[in-house]
């Protein structure tokens, strides 16, 4: 017993003579708390600089490649929203202006602010129908409305009136129409002219002449004339539509008021024209703008060559999206889609008095609905299913989208159209003449010459030679549009009081393709 508590005190003092205890002092318990709290500092300092740097490398601004149009382009992130938006402006100049003008401090934006007459400030004088005779030609006659409209708001106005003719067989639109002071709208319909060009050129020699676009004051009254060519005379009814009275569209369901004059004419069977048009109603009505609902797709150019090898057709294919948001179920027929181009050139022209250089003219490559065998062979081609019936032509459900294919070749030329333009322009008004004599810069000889030219036709040389430089232009006109990517297209339909011929310039895009593996360059 003794032995073994001998061996047990033996190994304690070993073991502390091995491990000697040290009494710690409040002092060193608080310099080794001090010192951990360092290193814990040191420890989120350095943590703190490391995700500061991963922020400044995740925010600088680097630059990738995308596929945009079949080219590839370097698209490079913007460093902050001013230099977002300075790179939008580069493509679409309003939002460089919309960013100037948020960067005015205190600078209201102004508010849009709708207006609409009342249906008693639009007057009408009754109607006439006027007939102008010509040497050797026959009479041509004209339908003359005076009108007056009156500011009953209680700001000042800009009125742009524009009138149009409807009746069972489409629209008719106003060769002249404006301002004019009541004595001249009087006195135009006794007047003989012998052209409307003729009638515009005197009044707007006159004061204050024709304005199309008129500042009523409140309570201010100005007169106007619409003159429109011979209407068709077996008609018995007729609708006047008044556009420009009223700003109070509704942009989510396309609709716009015009205002509509109801006319009825009912006498002999066999001469109706000998009668007069009697006025029924007048009421605002809304009018469904569906040529504003329509999108473009992506056009594609495709050469077919003829059945026997023989000259190849080059034909240009595309679809039209028409929409409807009217919010009610819409009747719909289109009978011509046209790609309308400008072109300017001498057009074989010839003239006895050099009045104006080269010649300016609208050219109209149309698509009438129907189905060829270079058009079917096109669709073919563009993996496009040819349908017998590819217009509109019923009821167009509300919020519905349809596809409506186009076709065309390069010489689907509306050349009535251009022959007409060049016409007009190789013969200008007497008034444009007899300056011209003034000036010196004619004989009268030539003046007669050039007003007997004006009852000709084109001569058949002129008119192939005309044919020829058209069809030279039109390539390069479509080339250039297809890399602006933008086309103005001529729409003509009907659908209820919208009926005619409404021009648009669409826009088509092609979807951007971006690698996925691209994207993570930018760190997002």
């Amino acid at each position: 017993m003794k032995r073994a508590l001998l061996l047990v005190i033996t190994a304690l003092t070993t073991a502390s003579a091995a491990f000697p205890l040290t009494a710690r002092t409040g002092e060193d318990i608080d310099a080794q708390r001090r010192a951990a709290q360092e290193r814990n500092e040191q420890k989120l300092a350095d943590v703190k600089r490391e995700l500061e740097a991963q922020q400044q490398r995740l925010w600088e601004t680097r630059s990738i490649a995308v596929i945009a149009d079949e080219k590839e382009v370097t698209a490079q992130e913007p460093a902050n929203a001013e230099e977002l938006v300075q790179g939008l402006a580069e493509r679409f100049p309003g939002a460089k202006l919309f960013w100037a003008e948020q960067a005015v401090p205190g600078e209201p934006v102004p508010r849009f602010q709708n207006w609409s007459l009342k249906k008693e400030d639009f007057a009408v004088l009754p109607p006439a129908e006027t007939d102008i005779y010509l040497v050797a030609r026959p009479a041509l006659r004209y339908f003359v409305l005076p009108y007056s409209i009156t500011n009953s708001t209680d700001r000042e106005i800009v009125v742009y009136p524009r009138l149009w003719a409807l009746n069972d067989k489409g629209r008719v639109s106003q060769e002249v129409g404006g301002f004019l002071v009541k004595s001249q709208v009087t006195a135009s319909i006794l007047e003989n002219v012998s052209t409307t060009q003729e009638f515009a050129a005197k009044t707007a020699m006159s004061k204050p002449g024709v304005e199309k676009v008129g500042l009523l004051a409140p309570g201010e009254t100005r007169w106007g004339v619409a003159v429109f060519p011979r209407l068709d005379p077996e008609m018995d009814e007729m609708t006047i539509i008044v556009e420009g009275i009223s700003n109070a569209y509704n942009f989510m369901k396309m609709q716009r008021p015009v205002l509509c004059l109801d006319y009825t004419r009912y006498g002999d069977e066999f001469h109706p024209q000998f009668d007069a048009f009697k006025f029924v109603t007048k009421e605002w009505r809304r009018q469904w703008m569906w040529w504003e609902e329509t999108r473009m797709g992506r056009p594609e150019r495709i050469e077919i060559t003829g059945p026997a090898g023989e000259a190849t057709h080059a034909l240009w294919v595309f679809d039209l999206f028409q929409k409807n948001s009217s919010g009610e179920d819409r009747s719909l027929a289109v009978s011509e889609v046209a790609v309308v181009l400008g072109l300017k050139g001498p057009l074989g022209a010839t003239r006895p008095i050099k009045v104006v250089d080269d010649i300016e003219v609208t050219v109209r490559l149309v698509d009438d609905g129907n189905s060829t065998v270079y058009k079917a062979a096109a669709f073919r081609a563009a993996s496009r299913a040819a349908r017998p019936t590819r217009f509109p032509d019923g009821t167009l459900e509300k919020d519905r989208e349809i596809t409506v294919p186009v076709v065309f070749e390069e010489e689907d030329v509306d050349w009535e159209d251009v022959y007409r333009q060049v016409a007009e322009a190789i013969t200008p008004s007497s008034s444009a003449l007899y300056q011209a004599v003034f000036a010196g810069a004619a004989r009268r000889e030539d003046v007669l010459k050039l007003r007997e030219a004006r009852e000709t036709p084109l001569p058949d040389t002129l008119k192939t030679q005309i044919r020829k430089e058209v069809l030279e232009q039109i390539p390069g006109a479509l080339q250039e549009a297809f890399e602006n990517r933008r086309f103005t297209l001529e729409l003509k339909g009907r659908s209820d009081i919208a009926i005619g011929n409404y021009r648009v310039t669409r826009d088509f895009t092609r979807r951007t393709v971006i690698d996925s593996s691209l994207i993570k360059k930018w760190g997002r």
